[in-house]
């Protein structure tokens, strides 16, 4: 399950942005059951994926960022794993601080 604030819809399909080796990298997901707070990701994510919930606006895929917190929210077991969501606070080129709690 990732915030529902964490999805970014397309023509066709949805997607998410993800912290990864210091970049914004976009990924494509299917969802399932819907809550008003959460979605399901049946496809797309791994267990420990870093799904950023904030500054989705200013942020674009290989855009250098760095996550200096993680505010986990919840944590789900599937499939034998467990994925951990929650607010990722970055810096994006060193010096812009978005997203995160105030």
């Amino acid at each position: 399950m990732v915030p529902t604030i964490s999805l970014i819809p397309g023509l066709n399909s949805q997607k998410v942005y993800l912290a990864v080796n210091g970049r914004v990298e976009e990924r494509v997901v299917k969802t399932g059951i819907r809550t008003s707070e959460q979605v399901q990701i049946l496809e797309g994510l791994e267990p420990g994926d870093k799904v950023l919930t904030t500054g989705l606006l200013q942020v674009r895929p290989g855009l250098a960022v760095r996550v200096v917190s993680h505010q986990p929210e919840n944590t789900q077991q599937e499939n034998g794993g467990q994925v951990q969501v929650g607010s990722e606070q970055v810096q994006v080129n060193g010096d812009q601080q978005i997203g995160g709690q105030p």
